[in-house]
This record gives C-alpha cells, structure tokens and sequence, in this order.
C-alpha cells in the first residue's frame, strides 16, 4: 500500500519465504530486522509488468537449453547434446521440489503440481553443474 514497513500497522507484511507474484506493476519497500539487532535500510523495488507471453526456448551460456518458459506443465531441459545426469527443481529457499536422476539427452520433468511462482533449476552434465531460474506459471 505504499507504506513504510518500519511502521508497525496492519498492512504491514512479514515475509514467511513464500516466492512473492508479481502479477502487475508494484514498488515493494522491504526491510531486514532481526531481535537485539538494528533495523535495516527500507530498500526500495520496482516491478513492471509487459504484456509478455514468454519465450519458447532459452538457450543459456550456448549448453543449456530450458524450455518452454514460462515453464507450465512440464520442463525440458537438454545441453546442446550432451549427457545430463541429473536435474532438480528446488524453491528459492533451497527446498527440492521436483528431480531426474537418469542419464540422458534431454530431460523432462512433470511440474504440473508445483504453484506459480520462481524456482531454481540445477542441472549436471557430464562437464559441469548449472543453475538456472525459472518462472513457473499455472
């Protein structure tokens, strides 16, 4: 609503973890506190919302390709031709969601139960570890 989080009032809103959507154009002012520690900052973010559809395929650092995006039902991922190990899907808070342990070229993986909302992506080939953010939609 436009108000400072350093003021004590109804509005104001703890962050619990859960990924924020951000669906329309908003400005977010956020603060860290902490008990026995002093206040932050009040930071300042703006978003702005397109009328974007997405993308079909992304491809990122020219070896890993995740697509469709926005992901929906499912996610693939392939690397450019070679072997992928495995594949997680985990929250921004580190909790894993969704994975594929198999060996294999491309990588699908069924995210149809998960909510909208941002996940991190980590893929292992068989010459590196990748992470990639992807945004999820219903």
């Amino acid at each position: 609503d436009g108000s400072c989080p350093c003021n004590d009032t109804p509005s104001r809103f703890i962050y619990d973890g859960t990924p924020i959507i951000v669906n329309a154009d908003v400005t977010i002012h956020v603060m860290a506190v902490a008990p026995d520690m002093y206040e932050s900052d009040v930071a300042e973010f703006t978003y702005i919302v397109y009328d974007a559809t997405g993308i079909d395929e992304v491809a990122m650092n020219g070896v890993i390709d995740i697509y469709p995006l926005p992901v929906r039902d499912k996610l693939n991922v392939t690397a450019g031709g070679k072997m992928i190990k495995s594949v997680t899907v985990s929250t921004v808070n580190g909790v894993q969601v969704a994975a594929s342990q198999k060996n294999a070229t491309t990588v699908t993986i069924d995210v149809n139960t998960l909510t909208s909302g941002i996940y991190v992506v980590n893929i292992t080939t068989e010459d590196g570890s990748y992470s990639r953010k992807v945004m999820k939609v219903e």
